[in-house]
């Protein structure tokens, strides 16, 4: 059986469950939630927040960062023939614990991550439709929490976005206002599938030899109950990757690859070659061509079990720093050719962060490229973009320089460290556009300055 992905966006209210300084009439009232979303929008929708992007609304919503909120739904985890049923969250802001059913299921602490929680908990009930409860926490709370266990540690700005693994523009920056969000910024969902699914796909490009190859590294998950053959242990798996496009002379293409799991595997690297594949290039230095892949876990009788489908290109890169007469250079090379970086910077477009669809990026990055810009460089001070964005840029032949969400942190050390397990980047799958991954800029030197002041006893300057 196929994966059924069904999407939580109906039934949802959200309640004040904890914190002081709200107006009259918001606490223990329950109002309809919009999810994917941050609460603020709810209440502003309600009438009981300003909008606090407009004119002088911003002190009169920082109550809304200091409070808890609870986000309900009912859920049906009836498995409808299925092994395994998850509750699957694309993105939480930010510290949150999961009920089905007053049951905990799941806790986190990450807005920049998805999460993955098992629905088939045993409650009292044994109903199959259960009460979902997401209940965020007050991120001040949180990150006081962490602070008082790690000390202080540099930043530029009195709140407390190093203690928190959150978009830390969130608490207010040079450019923007403070609005600290709470809420299912990301789409919920509830997963059936059985035997395994697809956990990870990563596809990575290069030309070769005039040939356009795709690794596609894929990871799976089993649901450890797919002994078929009763034998005492998995099945075998098969992963197909199939290719189609177009070749240099317009002629259509499909290249299709496959590759076979036993039990003891669960990852695998499948290779598709396109030969005479058409290059994707930046803006300004020819077209982009893209080519559409669908990747297929199935099982060794032909059954899909799960299936993912993108586009991207095929394009081969390279950044020069071999030092020369003038220095070290930082060249960056598409398909053998010296790009002349044209590039902008990109901070989240709304303090809400929710707020912004496609339409809106469409806009944005379009302006930019009609400035004849050809790199974006997303700031490590935000979140790590939606799907929607990565697209949009690839279409318009826009590299992505990607920093890690390390912007101007000093962050803490060993196990209050809240980016602790955390650190890996964004999810590169769709990599056209992908251009330097980049670390934080500035938390060296604040670090630095941090401990040189400690040496000279604050007067280092």
């Amino acid at each position: 059986m196929t994966l059924e992905r069904e999407e939580l966006r109906d039934g949802w209210t959200v309640t004040m469950a904890g914190g002081t300084g709200a107006p009259d009439g918001v606490a223990g009232r329950s109002i309809p939630a919009t999810v994917p979303g941050q609460v603020h929008t709810d209440l502003e929708r309600e009438g009981l927040l300003p909008d606090p992007t407009f004119h002088l609304n911003e002190q009169a919503a920082k109550w809304v960062g200091r409070a808890d909120w609870a986000y309900r739904t009912a859920v049906d985890v009836d498995p409808r023939g299925h092994e395994r049923v998850d509750l699957v969250c694309d993105g939480l802001d930010t510290v949150s614990e999961l009920s089905l059913d007053g049951v905990v299921v799941g806790t986190t602490r990450n807005m920049h991550r998805r999460y993955r929680f098992d629905a088939r908990v045993q409650t009292g009930s044994g109903a199959t439709t259960k009460d979902l409860e997401i209940l965020f926490e007050s991120p001040y709370r949180e990150a006081g929490r962490v602070a008082a266990k790690a000390g202080s540690m540099p930043g530029p700005y009195d709140e407390p976005f190093p203690y928190i693994r959150k978009n830390a523009s969130n608490f207010g920056w040079d450019w923007g206002l403070t609005a600290v969000t709470s809420g299912p910024w990301r789409p919920v969902a509830i997963e059936r599938w059985s035997t395994a699914r697809l956990r990870e796909v990563r596809p990575l490009v290069d030309v070769e030899a005039g040939e356009g190859v795709l690794d596609a590294h894929i990871t799976v998950e089993r649901s450890g109950l797919n002994d078929l053959d009763q034998d005492g242990e998995d099945d075998d798996l098969v992963l197909v990757v199939t290719v189609s496009g177009l070749k240099e002379d317009g002629t259509p293409t499909r290249q299709r690859s496959r590759a076979q799991l036993t039990p003891k595997d669960d990852e695998t690297v499948v290779t598709v070659r396109v030969p005479e594949a058409l290059r994707w290039w930046p803006r300004g230095y020819g077209a982009q061509a893209q080519y559409d892949v669908v990747v297929e876990l199935q099982t060794v009788e032909g059954e899909v079990l799960d299936r993912d489908t993108f586009r991207t290109g095929f394009r081969s890169t390279r950044i020069d720093t071999q030092v020369d007469d003038m220095g070290r250079p930082f060249g960056i090379h598409v398909n053998g050719t010296l790009i002349d970086v044209r590039g902008v910077n990109w901070i989240p477009d709304d303090v809400i962060i929710s707020r912004v669809d496609r339409a809106r990026l469409q806009s944005r990055l379009t302006a930019a490229a009609s400035l004849g810009t050809n790199l974006v460089r997303v700031w490590g001070g935000g979140v790590y973009e939606s799907r929607d964005f990565y697209e949009v840029c690839d279409e318009l032949g826009l590299l992505v320089w990607q920093d890690f969400l390390f912007r101007v942190l000093g962050v803490p050390r060993g196990r209050t460290d809240p980016q602790r397990g955390h650190r890996r980047g964004p999810r590169q799958r769709r990599p056209p556009r992908a251009a330097p991954l980049a670390g934080a800029v500035e938390r060296q030197q604040r670090e630095h300055l941090a401990a040189r002041r400690g040496r000279l006893g604050g007067l280092a300057r």
